[in-house]
């Protein structure tokens, strides 16, 4: 009798946990992965995709951190089911799958065919579906790794007008306002009006953590040869430094690189509100609310006798934070603050035997530390093949496996050729930085995809 295995996303840690799979588990075991994009999304990568490319005087993009994901699984056992979760019935072992909404859904499917140059195939639903719009997946073993969505903390208006930066749709939507920036003033001429020399294009990002910086440093680099009067980029932070998560060390490196490249930083300070603008929006900005014990005048914050700041932009972009896919919450399942699953050192759901959570979706702590696992892709990786071996140790009734806890290394990218690394308590800058990034991707994409294939993603 057939049995399922049933990975829900084709993120980092849902992609990896398939391929371990289909070379641990006996063969009367299927394994099937499902997500509603027909492409594997490399979110490092995603910043470099808000930036047009110059060739004869056009703006393009060329895509290189969407996979195809019959790409990935071509010559390995793993079945792609291509549709939207509806909802995990924990009882009866089902998950709910729905291709009803995909064709208008913000134009994925459009968009992977456009990436791929062909028609990406519709979701080929098992035999047992009854038709090709709803079905069921009964499942043997389930793991959640639908990865995350934006948190906004309640920050009214921000939700309704800023922009983030999570999908290929996202990066184009940004990509086509600095596209259309860049027709005018690149290369660079005399202001032709009066709206010009008053009102520079402004783009304002909040929160100072990898994403943030990596689009600001990217950015300004893009904006470098064009007058600073006509353009501004404010990085908005609610903490008193850069990639607060991270040594000092690396903080000020990327404080000062972007400092040259002109971006502005505006520390201990608070989105309070979004308003609608003529232009664009208006940003509300505040001195973040203090701490127990702490005075007003040790804040970096560079307005507080005015203790409000009101800031144009043309862009806002929203990366201050993200929380678990609120389709786990609606299912019934317990879930934190962050809309994250608890789970046991085996990455096992707590109190639901045979459900797996791995990235975004699991609420993991390490016992030594007593801090959570971190929300990055290396964290996602070991998490998905941990999760595969123990699905595998399961099923021949062997013990599980525990998950290490290990120290990842971080490397930021800072505009061309530049960037910050951290390994182990060594901090590295500049170029070596930025040649880590480089070969940490291609090592990733050769993983996937073989290592033909990755050297055409990752030419420099």
């Amino acid at each position: 009798m057939q049995k399922n295995i049933v990975i829900l996303g084709a993120g980092f840690g849902g992609v990896r946990c398939a391929l371990d799979l289909a070379g641990k588990v006996p063969h009367d075991w299927k394994v099937i992965l499902v997500d509603r994009n027909a492409y594997h999304l490399y979110y490092p990568r995603l910043y470099e995709e808000v930036i047009p490319h110059v060739s004869r005087n056009t703006y393009h993009v060329t895509r290189k951190c969407a996979v195809d994901v019959n790409e990935i699984l071509k010559g390995t056992r793993v079945e792609f089911a291509q549709g939207e979760v509806q909802g995990i019935d924990c009882k009866t072992k089902t998950v709910v799958i729905s291709t009803k909404r995909l064709d208008g859904a913000r134009g994925e499917i459009s968009t992977a065919r456009n990436t791929y140059g062909k028609e990406i195939s519709r979701l080929r639903p098992p035999a047992s579906a009854r038709d090709d719009e709803n079905f069921s997946l009964a499942y043997d073993y389930l793991v959640l790794a639908f990865g995350a969505d934006a948190d906004y903390f309640g920050i009214p208006g921000l939700k309704e007008y800023a922009c983030t930066l999570k999908s290929l749709e996202d990066a184009e939507m940004i990509r086509e306002r600095v596209g259309e920036f860049l027709r005018v003033h690149n290369p660079p001429r005399p202001p032709s009006t009066p709206r010009e020399r008053e009102t520079p294009f402004s783009i304002v990002i909040g929160g100072a953590g990898a994403t943030g910086v990596e689009v600001a440093a990217e950015l300004a680099y893009l904006f470098r040869k064009i007058p600073q009067e006509r353009w501004s980029i404010t990085l908005v932070e609610a903490l008193s430094h850069v990639l607060w998560m991270f040594p000092p060390a690396v903080g000020r490196y990327a404080h000062k690189r972007l400092e040259e490249l002109g971006v502005k930083l505006m520390l201990d300070t608070c989105i309070k509100e979004v308003l609608g603008g003529e232009r664009g929006v208006e940003v509300v900005l505040a001195p973040r609310p203090l701490k127990p014990g702490e005075k007003e005048s040790e804040l970096a914050c560079d307005f507080l006798p005015e203790h409000e700041k009101r800031v144009a932009a043309d862009i806002l972009l929203w990366a201050g934070g993200v929380r678990a896919n609120t389709l786990i919450a609606q299912c019934g399942i317990p879930t934190d603050r962050k809309g994250r699953v608890e789970v046991d050192e085996h990455l096992v759901v707590k109190g639901m035997e045979g459900v797996f959570a791995i990235g975004d979706n699991a609420a993991l702590t390490d016992p030594t530390s007593k801090q959570p696992v971190p929300a990055i892709a290396q964290a996602a990786l070991l998490e998905g093949k941990i999760a595969a071996e123990n699905i595998a140790r399961a099923i021949r009734g062997q013990p599980l496996a525990l998950y290490p806890f290990p120290q990842f290394p971080a490397i930021v990218p800072l505009g061309r050729r530049d960037g910050v690394a951290l390994l182990g308590n060594r901090v590295l800058c500049g170029l070596p930085a930025w040649l880590l990034r480089q070969m940490a991707d291609g090592r990733y994409f050769a993983s996937i995809v073989g290592w033909r294939k990755a050297l055409k993603r990752c030419i420099l």
